[in-house]
C-alpha cells in the first residue's frame, strides 16, 4: 500500500466511460494465487502428487485486507484472481472483513475471477456477499489441461471443478470471461461449453470430453452470463442493455 499504484488510487477516483465509452478505470486487480498447471493455485488440501504443497498463497491475510480496504475506501471495484479453493476462501474472508471494518458501500461489485475450485460451503458465501464470479467456460471440458490437473490433484477434485449450476442455484452472479490472450475470445464456443460441458470444436464435439456434465447450464443462463451479467460487472449495463434492446 506504499507503492506508486497505491498513491494513484488515493489521489484519483475511478473514471467510467472515457473516450466515448472505450476506456474505464474502475477497478484494482489482485493476483491472489497462480495457475493450477504450475502448482501455483492456492488449495485447501495438498497437491496429490506433491504432499505438503498447497500452492502459492501470494499474500498474507493482512496484506490482502490492506489492499482491499485501500481500493474499497477510494471507490474502486476489486477483482481478485482466485483459482484454487484456498484462494477463494481467503478472498471471501478479506471481502467480509473489508465490509465489516469499513462499512457497506453501495454498488461495490466485488469480483473474483476464475473461481475454478470452490468448497461447497463457500458457494453460499459468494451469493450472500453478492460477489461476481467471472468464469472461463472454455476451460470446463476435459481438454489436455484437465488431464494435467487430474495428474496434480487427482481425478475426484479435478472433475469437481467449475460447479456453475450449483452456483447459479445458490444465487451467485456469474459472468462469462475469456481470460484473453491466454484463452481465445470466442463467446459462441464458450456458451456451447457452458451448455454441454464438452468440447465445442469440430472433430471433438461428438466425442466424450465431458467434465461434470451435471453442471451444464441452460442456453439462456449462458447467454445471460455473456451479456447482462458481464455488462453489470463492468458498470456498462445501461449502455450494453440499451444496445440489446435496440437490436431486438
Amino acid at each position: 500500500t506504499d507503492s506508486a499504484e497505491a498513491g494513484y488510487i488515493r489521489e484519483h477516483g475511478p473514471v467510467n466511460g472515457l473516450y466515448d465509452n472505450h476506456l474505464s478505470i474502475m477497478g484494482v486487480k489482485v493476483l491472489g494465487d497462480g495457475a493450477l498447471g504450475s502448482r501455483g493455485s492456492a488449495l485447501l488440501e495438498d497437491y496429490s502428487d506433491d504432499p505438503g504443497n498447497r500452492g502459492s498463497y501470494r499474500f498474507t491475510d493482512e496484506e490482502i485486507y490492506n489492499v482491499m480496504s485501500l481500493a474499497y475506501n477510494n471507490g474502486y471495484q476489486i477483482a481478485y484472481h482466485a483459482i484454487g479453493d484456498g484462494a477463494v476462501r481467503n478472498t471471501l474472508n478479506a471481502f467480509e472483513n473489508a465490509i465489516k471494518e469499513n462499512g457497506e458501500r453501495a454498488d461495490r461489485r466485488y469480483t473474483m475471477t476464475h473461481v475454478c475450485a470452490v468448497a461447497d460451503e463457500d458457494i453460499k458465501r459468494i451469493a450472500d456477499l453478492e460477489v461476481i464470479s467471472a468464469l472461463q467456460f472454455l476451460w470446463m471440458y476435459r481438454d489436455p489441461l484437465c488431464e494435467l490437473e487430474i495428474a496434480y490433484i487427482g481425478e475426484e477434485r479435478a472433475m469437481a471443478m467449475y460447479p456453475v449450476k450449483n452456483m447459479l442455484e445458490a444465487g451467485c452472479i456469474v459472468s462469462g470471461a475469456s481470460d484473453g490472450p491466454v484463452t481465445p475470445f470466442a463467446p459462441l464456443e464458450e456458451i456451447e461449453v457452458a451448455v454441454t460441458r464438452n468440447s465445442p470444436y469440430p472433430g471433438e464435439e461428438d466425442t466424450d470430453m465431458h467434465r461434470w456434465p451435471e453442471q451444464a447450464i441452460t442456453p439462456y443462463q449462458a447467454l445471460e452470463a455473456y451479456t447482462k451479467n458481464v455488462a453489470f460487472e463492468n458498470f456498462m449495463e445501461d449502455l450494453v442493455l440499451s444496445l440489446i434492446h435496440i437490436s431486438e
